[in-house]
Order: structure tokens, then sequence, then C-alpha cells
């Protein structure tokens, strides 16, 4: 800074070389609107958005499995648990993204809840798409030797996998944001 005591603008650090500080004060009580069922109805929220996940499924099962077929249906399901394990390639970051943005918000520091998002989306983006590229990659072994694949749907199903693939790296990031 100058003689003034302000900071001379031509001093500039990079966003993301800020280390953050613990608060002085409690966010929660900032973010809370002062109802204590105010958790009790996120946490409702939450259990509806799942329970309708269920719904669909169970709804939408049959019609899946008559439209694929037992074979195709088969693959289907063995490529739900790779999404499952794919999907942790982020390492938790879109809730630190939601935590360390909720804190900038609470403290009024839009550029540094901007930078929360802004670092949390490019780890996951890099990481989901690290592990993505590797299963990509793999793809074929893991159709013949660890799934087990007929020949007969072995191209349909390294696609498929190479697919979902990609399709974790956007899903990731979209939670991050």
């Amino acid at each position: 800074g100058d003689v003034s005591g302000q900071p001379d603008p031509r001093e500039t650090t990079a966003p993301w070389a800020e280390i953050p500080q613990p608060l002085d004060r409690d966010p929660s009580a900032e973010l809370s609107s002062g109802s204590p069922t105010g958790l009790a109805r996120a946490g409702l929220w939450g259990l509806g958005g799942r329970g309708a996940v269920l719904v669909v499924t169970l709804v939408a099962t049959p019609f899946t499995l008559r439209l694929l077929g037992p074979a195709q249906y088969g693959v289907w399901a063995l490529l739900l648990p790779l999404l499952t394990y794919l999907g942790l390639a982020d390492l938790g970051m879109a809730s630190a993204s939601t935590y360390l943005a909720g804190r900038r918000h609470v403290e009024a520091d839009a550029p540094g809840e901007a930078s929360a998002i802004f670092t949390c989306l490019v780890l996951t983006v890099g990481l989901s798409a690290l592990a993505s590229l590797g299963v990509a990659a793999a793809a074929p072994f893991l159709v013949s030797s660890l799934l087990h694949v007929p020949p007969s749907l072995s191209n349909q199903s390294v696609l498929a996998v190479r697919v979902l693939a990609v399709g974790v790296v956007a899903s990731s990031a979209s939670g991050t944001v």
C-alpha cells in the first residue's frame, strides 16, 4: 500500500493464493431463518428427492428391461455401479464447494465465493476427467475380462462404458457449481 493506508491497485494477488481464515462468528446463525424446522424441512426435501428417484426407478425398470432385453439390461445393470465409483473421483469437491462458497457468501465476499466455486470446479473436472480417461482407456479390458460381457455385446458395452465416463465428468461438474 501507499502512505495513505490504501492498497496500491497495482499490487494484486491471485484469488487462489488467499488462505481462508476461521470466522469470528458462527455462519450458520446468519444462514438460518431462526426457525428450528428449517433443517427438518431441508431434510424432508432431500428424503423426498431420493424417494422420487426410487419410485421412478421402480416404475421404469420393467420398461427398460423390455426395451433392452435381458442381456443388454444385464450389461446396463453392471455399469450402474461403475457410475457410482467414478462419482467418487471428485473427492468431495461438491461438498467443499458448497461449504466454502457458503462461508464466503455469509462474509459478503463475492470474489472469494467465486474463487471457491472456481477452484472446486477445476479440481472436480480435473480429477473426474483423469479417472474417466483411465476407465475409458480400460473399457475393452473391463468389458471382456471383468464384466464378462458376451462377445455379441462387446462393442456396444465398450461404447457404453466410454459414454458413461464422459457423463461422469459432466455430472461431477454440475454438482460442484
